[in-house]
């Protein structure tokens, strides 16, 4: 309809335009089209929203929610199951429950889940939700894919195009629950947090730092069964990432459950990383139990480099069982690429155990300079582990040293090149390669010494092994490792020497091709040995795809047998040739040679065997052809085992001097006897010495018959052995086995007869008969024997039982012995069950030694399927072992009972243990005092309840009680107390000279599980004094507590009182932990330990002994020596034991002891170091330093002469130089010091001397001159100053009196003795060289202090004294001064002679 045009009236006069064309038809087609639009496009809108709101209209009422639950359920195939839908769908679900399944049945769970979420903003490629929450979540298992349904292809995985936003405003898990087989145990917990993701593309591809998605996450989860939080929160801006972690973890927490590691708990982390990828920020603090972790630096997330610090510590701890340490540290300072930093580290690690190996101390130090760019240039890490020990090796062999390794890489260096090496006294390895672009290199391995190798096996071996390979790996290329070897066998396993030699090499050529398709194949081009007497050579190839086979020539040449067998001469050549799959393998093996053995002459022998269908069902012949001590020997077999498991043997020809022989058995699948025929005869035993290599008599003719059989007749096996054998060591007069086993494959029925007479080995001679008749079910068995000369006794043996096999069942019925006087007897018949049931009803025996009244067991009951055992032992006497034990004589009586039910692994019920009145009545232990001990338990399955005492008259007073463990689980309460009389064991120790007295008291209390033990309780000393008088140690008054702490045990406060000094103790011993670490301290002040006829000293100490008992320890640390004695006697004092001296350059006996005993100790003396006797006065002084193992130390220093004088017939010799060294030991390890004096007099332009050697225990005094005179020239110029020609009557008597000195013929020393009573430092009579220099002189001194020695010296005429300082400034420079009252001098002034007052210095030194 169109409008018409409004005219306006005001212009009617104005000319009018016409009115253009309106085209009508053109306008009515455009409104036509766009009716037609809004059809075709409305409509259907108009229909879908009409069917969404009916859905959700549907959703919305509770039968479309129950139509949805069922639908769900049905297009999943039962997989997603949902219970009590409702709620505003699709804004806010409610699912009252959600269960997931797979085909075993449900493993997920969620109670009470809600969503609140916006679906449109699904249009925007984003999941919005203001709420995600459930009530309960249980997790039972992981989901397990259906066996039934094929596993679809795997398809090429392709970036995903699935871009979606997640904004999750709330999470909100009220609880929940992991089951144990996702975690190892029941776990409960909560979950709060929140999510922000720009995209979740990314994640489904793959994480990398390089493209993290935009995202906000915060989430906390809280335990609900244990006291345990984690909380995490994470911004991943552009280029960014902020991360912030916490977790604390209670007692028995996450750690505890996962590795059972309590030592780990409490738990507290925090990490922190926070600002740009390339530049972030890390913060980590960690502390588990008593371990502490810090970090701290920047890092590059992209690059993995950075700037890194690194801290942890650990005290002493045993996390698990078998698993200790006593401390741990690491440091490091790193910067650069972390993959090669550059910087420095160190790692410490003491005392470390765990499944029976060990480490006393593992140190690691790490550096790495800097380099041109990110990487350093060299890297270093080397390593020491001191105390090394390995399961099944001598603990021993590796302590023994150090094992020392060397890393050396350089990353930047062109192929990337490392080396190593790896030392210890025991080998010496030696590797370098190059890391691109291929892995190659090269491997130097040295065994110096291959004797304490081979003991490992108790074999003896001695040599050397020095070992060259070459390796390249290809990843996909040919990998191939050649070797060559020089071995060198000069000692221990004869054969080894013999066949390998002093100059054996070995080759190999080893080459694998990549993995294929098809697999692997490895070729051994060459593996040679050659040898003294040993020459082998094998070509192999092994292909190990789906089907392994194998293909090998072997050619092995053995040219002199004796090499390889004493008794064995000639030569020998094998060759083996074997191919096949490895499940069917054959296999020809020929060798063929010269072959005799002791008398037998060499004669050609030619031996092929071949095999067919190797290892499952093999068959074979075997045939032999030659000449064995000079006559033929003819040899035909074939055997088989086929796929039924029957056997066949046939023996076609055994022909050789008196032997023949000639079989055809079968043995039937399930059979338990051969059937078929067998004959061999051996008719004259002689004929085989010369290949025995010693003198055989008799014979022996071997027969099997199987009789035919039918269907209603079985076949009987008749069987039969008789002879006599003879040897040079025993004889066997007769044997005769007879008899016949019917219907051996049914219902085997023995009738078997055997009878030895005639018997006669290692001086015992006897006979014995064994019958054995009756089926397997009920097979009764009869053994009687009668012997003279066991054990220089007669002994006899008569028993009889019947025996059902399949029932599993013995009767006992008749048993009775005699052994060195003793009889066994059975009281009564007694059934031993020992199948599925295992048990004894009623086991009676009776033991009965001479004159005394019997013992007596009485067992019954069952150990299986259930425990009902009844025990009752009595009247054990030490009777019963005194036939056995020579010299052993003691009283007291045993008795024993036990009640026990339940199961094997859980027991119950009652023991009971009563020892009564147990004396020693000979020996050294005979002054002991009676024991008596009672023991109750009660059981409990899986620990027992004990109560237990044992008391020694008033001496030993111990009672145990409390709960022991079963097994390795049960728990442990036992409490321990008590008091010991310490003196009960002077009984022993008298006889070897040692005295004990002192009272000990216990009290301690063990807990925890048997694989894990805990101690607590204290062990107190009191007043406890301990001498040995054979090497003169006393120590008093030792008092102090030993207190117990989890596993280790602590000296506190122990010392003891040596002389005017004290010895304290303080350390710990971890004596529950592996290894058995120790941590002492030994610190002595003024203490006099030992006071002998040969030694007396004070000591000052501040040592550490620290290791591992079981392995090495090391003592390090100082000894002062403020005064030492060393009495030299002029023959040893029955005080003083004899000592076999081991001399330097003498070879010590090796020790066997597992434990190494590191040594670093430094021994000082100041001065009053006094060497006395034999006429020697000498003070010293100097420093030792004690090194190297107590089974070899190493010993350097010694003691220089301050002043000192040799007493020689009244005349005193001044020393012009002397030391002593500790250069030798006795066979005990005990002091011996060597010395080394001299002493010279000038007398009219000869030099006479005077030389002190040798040991203490045995020294050497020698004379000698320059020019060389007579050593009784000698002595007299040392004496009187002249020669023998120009002395007195008088003086030839001092002479002689000299030499007697000399030679020990007199032990009095007066001086010695007068000095010790006045408590003088020095008293001498001196010769004609003192004041007036003609008569004698007598001198005393004392230091009154350190280093200031006070002297006087009177001439026994009265006409001169002098009084004498000295004063030590340094160790070489002296100040001298004397005050004299005059008096005439003989000839020159000297020093030595001067009568009037002198101050000087003097200086020493040597030369």
């Amino acid at each position: 309809m169109n409008a018409r045009p409004v005219t306006d009236p005001s212009r009617r006069d104005l000319p009018q335009t016409p009115a253009p064309d309106p085209k009508p038809r053109l306008a009515r087609w455009k409104r036509v089209a766009l009716w037609c639009v809004a059809l075709i496009v409305g409509l259907p809108l108009a229909l879908v929203t009409l069917a969404l709101a009916g859905i959700l209209v549907f959703a919305n009422i509770p039968y479309g929610q129950r139509f949805i639950e069922r639908e769900t359920a049905s297009l999943t195939g039962g997989m997603v199951q949902m219970q009590g839908l409702d709620g505003a769908f699709p804004y806010r679900l409610h699912l009252r429950r959600l269960t997931i399944h797979d085909h075993i049945g449900p493993y997920l769970a969620i109670d009470e889940l809600r969503l609140n979420w916006s679906p449109l903003a699904l249009l925007h490629k984003s999941v919005k939700a203001s709420l995600l929450q459930a009530q309960a979540l249980r997790f039972e298992r992981l989901p397990v894919s259906d066996p039934a349904v094929p596993t679809p292809p795997a398809t090429p995985s392709t970036p995903s195009s699935l871009h979606l936003g997640i904004n999750l405003k709330k999470l909100d898990v009220a609880r929940i629950d992991l089951g144990k087989s996702l975690v190892g145990f029941p776990l409960s917990a909560s979950a709060q947090g929140h999510l922000v993701l720009a995209d979740l593309a990314p994640i489904l591809d793959g994480l990398t730092l390089g493209h993290l998605p935009k995202a906000d996450l915060g989430l906390t989860i809280t335990r609900l069964d244990r006291p345990a939080t984690i909380a995490v929160t994470l911004a991943t801006p552009r280029d960014a990432i902020n991360l912030h972690l916490t977790a604390h973890d209670g007692a028995q927490g996450l750690v505890t459950q996962f590795a059972g590691m309590e030592t780990f708990d409490p738990l507290s982390l925090s990490l922190d990383l926070s600002g740009p990828l390339r530049a972030n920020h890390l913060l980590l603090d960690m502390q588990a139990g008593e371990v502490k972790a810090h970090a701290q630096g920047t890092l590059n997330l992209l690059q993995h480099q950075g700037n890194l610090g690194l801290k942890a510590s650990t005290p002493a701890m045993s996390p698990l069982a078998g698993v200790a340490w006593n401390g741990f540290s690491l440091s490091a300072e790193l910067h650069g690429d972390l993959l090669a930093p550059s910087g420095s580290g160190a790692l410490d690690l003491d005392s470390l155990a765990a499944a029976g190996a060990g480490v006393t101390h593992l140190s690691a130090r790490f550096s790495g300079d800097e380099g041109k760019g990110a990487r350093a240039d060299n890297l270093l890490l080397t390593l020491r582990a001191d105390g090394v020990r390995v399961p099944g090796v001598p603990s021993a062999l590796l302590a023994s040293s150090p094992v020392e390794a060397r890393i050396k890489a350089q990353p930047n260096a062109e192929g990337q090149p490392v080396t190593l090496s790896v030392t210890h006294e025991l080998f010496q390895l030696g590797a370098s390669a190059r890391l691109k672009p291929e892995i190659s290199g090269a491997l130097d391995l040295v065994l110096p010494d291959l004797r304490p190798l081979a003991a490992i096996g108790k074999i003896a071996l001695s040599g050397h092994n020095v070992t060259h390979a070459d390796f390249t790996y290809r990843p996909k290329g040919d990998t191939r490792l050649t070797l060559r070897d020089r071995l060198s066998i000069t000692g221990g396993l004869k054969q080894a020497v013999s066949l390998i030699g002093d100059d054996a090499t070995i080759a190999l050529d080893v080459t694998a091709s990549p993995e294929r398709e098809d697999g692997r194949v490895v070729r051994i081009g060459d593996l040679t040995i050659d040898g003294r007497a040993l020459h082998l050579h094998d070509e192999a190839s092994v292909s190990l795809g789906k089907t392994p086979s194998l293909e090998s020539d072997l050619v092995l040449a053995l040219p002199d047998l004796k090499a390889a067998a004493p008794q064995l001469h000639g030569h020998l050549d094998l060759s083996a040739h074997a191919e096949g799959p490895f499940q069917d393998l054959a296999a020809k093996t020929q060798i063929k040679g010269e072959i005799g053995a002791s008398e037998v002459p060499a004669g050609p022998l030619t031996l092929d065997l071949n095999l067919l269908h190797l290892p499952a069902t093999p068959e074979g012949s075997l045939r032999a052809d030659g000449k064995l001590d000079g006559r033929k020997l003819a040899l035909d077999a074939s055997f088989a085992r086929h796929a039924d498991s029957s056997a066949e043997l046939v023996l076609n020809a055994l022909d050789w001097a008196s032997l023949t022989g000639k079989a055809h058995l079968v043995l039937p699948p399930s059979a338990k006897v051969p059937l078929g025929t067998m004959a061999i005869t051996a008719g004259n035993l002689n004929d085989f010495s010369a290949l025995a290599g010693h003198r055989l008599g008799g014979k022996l003719v071997l027969d099997v018959h199987t009789s035919e059989a039918s269907e209603t007749v079985p076949p009987v096996v008749s069987l039969s052995v008789k002879g006599g054998v003879s040897t040079p060591e025993a004889r066997l007069g007769a044997l005769d086995l007879s008899g016949t086993v019917n219907n051996p494959l049914d219902k085997p029925d023995l009738n078997l007869r055997l009878v030895l007479s005639g018997i006669d080995a290692q001086n015992i001679k006897g006979a014995a008969k064994l019958a054995a008749q009756g089926p397997l079910d009920a097979l009764s068995l009869s053994l009687n024997g009668a012997f003279q000369n066991v054990m220089a006794a007669p002994a006899s043996i008569d028993t009889a039982l019947l025996l059902d096999l399949s029932g599993k069942s013995v009767r006992l019925n008749r048993f009775s012995a005699l052994v060195k006087g003793e009889t066994i007897r059975l009281s009564g018949a007694s059934k031993i069950d020992f199948g599925e049931v295992t048990g004894v009803d009623r086991l009676q025996l009776a033991v009965a030694p001479q004159g005394v009244s019997p013992a007596t067991l009485d067992l019954a009951g069952t150990i299986k399927p259930r425990l009902n055992l009844h025990l009752r032992v009595a009247q054990v006497t030490p009777a019963l072992a005194r036939p056995f034990v020579s010299g052993f004589d003691a009283s007291g009586v045993l008795s024993a009972q036990a009640d026990l039910t339940g199961e094997i692994a859980r027991p119950t019920g009652s023991v009971a243990v009563n020892l009564h009145g147990f004396k020693l009545r000979n020996g050294p232990g005979e002054s002991l005092p009676p024991l008596s001990l009672q023991a109750n338990a009660l059981l409990a399955g899986q620990s027992a309840q004990l109560t237990a005492q044992a008391d020694a008259g008033s001496k030993i007073t111990l009672r145990a009680n409390g709960a022991v463990p079963l097994s390795a689980t049960g728990s442990l309460g036992l409490h321990v107390n008590g008091a010991l009389d310490l003196s009960v064991a002077n009984a022993v120790l008298g006889a070897q000279g040692m005295a004990l007295r002192g009272k000990t008291a216990i009290d301690l209390a063990l807990n925890g599980v048997a694989t894990a033990p805990k101690a607590t309780g204290r062990v107190t000393l009191e007043a406890i004094n301990f001498a040995h008088y054979g090497q003169g140690v006393r120590l008093t008054d030792i008092n102090g507590v030993i207190l117990a702490n989890d596993d280790s045990l602590t000296l506190q406060n122990v010392q003891a009182h040596a002389g005017k000094g004290v010895i304290g103790l303080n350390g710990s011993v971890g004596f529950l932990r592996p290894g058995l670490p120790l941590d002492i301290r030994i610190v002595a002040r003024k203490a006099q330990p030992i006071t002998s006829d040969l030694l007396t000293a004070v000591i000052d100490t501040d040592l550490r002994a620290h290791g591992q008992l079981s392995t090495r320890l090391d003592v390090d640390g100082t000894i002062r020596l403020p005064s030492v004695v060393v009495n030299i006697p002029s023959s040893m004092p029955a005080s003083v034991p004899q000592l076999t001296v081991i001399r330097p350059g003498q070879k010590r006996e090796s020790s066997t002891s597992a434990l190494v005993i590191g040594l670093d100790i430094g021994v000082l003396s100041p001065g009053e170091f006094f060497v006395r006797g034999h006429g020697l006065d000498a003070e010293m002084s100097g420093k030792l330093h004690i090194g190297g193992l107590s089974t070899a130390p190493d010993i350097s220093g010694g003691f220089d002469l301050k002043r000192g004088f040799f007493n020689l017939a009244g005349v005193n010799l001044n020393f012009t130089k002397g030391r002593v060294a500790f250069d030798g030991s006795g066979v005990d390890h005990k002091l011996d010091p060597s010395l080394d004096f001299r002493a010279d007099r000038n007398v009219q332009g000869t030099l006479a001397s005077l030389v002190v050697g040798g040991y203490a225990s045995s020294p050497k005094i020698d004379f000698t001159s320059q020019p060389s005179l007579p050593r009784d020239q000698v002595l007299s110029m040392l004496l009187f100053g002249s020669s023998t020609a120009s002395l007195s009557p008088t003086q030839l008597a001092s002479l002689a009196a000299a030499v007697a000195q000399i030679t020990g013929g007199s032990s009095f020393d007066p001086l010695n003795k007068v000095r010790g009573l006045l408590g003088l430092d020095r008293l001498a009579v001196g010769g004609g060289s003192g004041v007036n220099n003609g008569g004698a002189s007598l001198e005393a001194g004392k230091y009154v202090m350190k280093g200031v020695y006070v002297g006087a010296k009177q001439a026994t005429g009265g006409s001169g004294t002098q009084a004498q300082v000295q004063v030590d400034l340094t160790k070489r420079l002296k100040l001298n001064t004397t005050v004299g009252t005059g008096g005439q001098v003989t000839g020159f002034t000297t020093p030595e002679n001067d009568p009037g007052s002198s101050v000087g210095l003097s200086y020493g030194f040597d030369y």
